[in-house]
């Protein structure tokens, strides 16, 4: 239904009736007009409307009208419009993390692979030696040097690790050995 008064939102009017008697009605204001044909049910109709309109802006709350059901649509349809710009900005943020990923661990296995060379008898991991040899010299580096505090709570934590990890050394040591005792215990089954 057309709207003379841009101020006000637009509704539908639904027209039921005929044979010399149509009604025209508008839900969301609860406003109905009726006549012996289409036009002078919508006068009565749009007269009803602007009466509506009035009251509300004369009691100054105009803004307090329902919402019509284009309105609706209107507030439905950008919500869509809105999650779906959304999902698709998250799922492109998505994309690149997963690129920047696979691209990121493709170059570390491929310098991983690069960097262990295999020869009889031995594993080399360059990359390794050079870091501990790099860490080592850090270290070693008297601008390095640690506060006795913490000297002390760096030898606890060696303590620690070394504790906690022996079982494991115990077990390894006769397989890098190569001895006799090279075989590891067995856990003990009651058969």
């Amino acid at each position: 239904m057309n709207n003379s008064d841009p101020e006000f939102p637009e509704y539908k009017a639904v027209l039921s009736g005929g044979e010399g008697r149509y009604v025209l009605y508008i839900r969301e204001l609860g406003i109905l007009a009726s006549g012996p044909d289409v036009a002078t049910a919508h006068r009565e109709l749009e007269e009803k409307k602007r009466q509506v309109f009035s009251e509300f802006k004369d009691a100054g709350i105009a803004g307090e009208l329902p919402p019509s059901d284009a309105d609706q649509a209107d507030t439905a349809g950008t919500r869509h419009k809105n999650f779906a710009i959304r999902t698709l900005i998250v799922m492109a943020a998505a994309l690149v993390v997963v690129v920047t990923a696979t691209v990121g661990a493709r170059s570390v296995i491929t310098a991983g692979v690069d960097a262990v060379k295999i020869k009889p008898g031995e594993i080399h991991l360059k990359l390794l030696e050079d870091k501990l040899i790099a860490t080592l010299h850090a270290a070693a580096d008297p601008r390095n040097d640690y506060s006795a505090e913490k000297r002390e709570q760096v030898l606890r934590d060696l303590r620690t690790i070394v504790e906690r990890y022996k079982p494991f050394a115990d077990e390894v040591r006769p397989l890098i050995s190569g001895g006799d005792e090279a075989r590891p215990s067995q856990p003990e089954t009651g058969n």
